[in-house]
C-alpha cells in the first residue's frame, strides 16, 4: 500500500502548523477568525505571515451558524490583543 497522507490521529494543532512548516509555507489566510485562539495557535508555531479573515459583525437571520450572534464587537478585539501580545503588525 501507499503512503498514509494524513494522520487521521493528529488535532489541526498539530497537523496545520506541521504541513505549513512542513511545506515551508510563508503567506497564510485563515477564513473564520472570530476570537482568534486557533490564529494565536498558527502564529506562535509558524513563521509565516497569516491574514485573517472574518466579518466580526452579525450576518442576519439567513444565516444560521452559532457564531452569528451580537458579541462580534468583543469578537474582534480579542484578535487584536492576540496580535498585539505577539508583536505582530496588523490593520484595523
Amino acid at each position: 500500500m501507499g503512503e498514509k497522507l494524513i494522520d487521521v490521529g493528529k488535532t489541526r494543532e498539530i497537523f496545520i502548523p506541521e504541513i505549513i512548516n512542513n511545506n515551508k509555507c510563508k503567506i497564510g489566510i485563515e477564513i473564520g477568525v472570530f476570537k482568534g485562539e486557533f490564529s494565536k495557535h498558527l502564529l506562535e508555531n509558524w513563521n509565516g505571515k497569516l491574514f485573517l479573515i472574518d466579518p466580526w459583525r452579525p450576518l442576519g437571520d439567513e444565516y444560521n451558524d452559532t457564531s452569528n450572534h451580537i458579541q462580534h464587537l468583543d469578537a474582534y478585539q480579542k484578535p487584536q490583543k492576540i496580535l498585539k501580545v505577539l508583536k505582530i503588525e496588523h490593520l484595523c
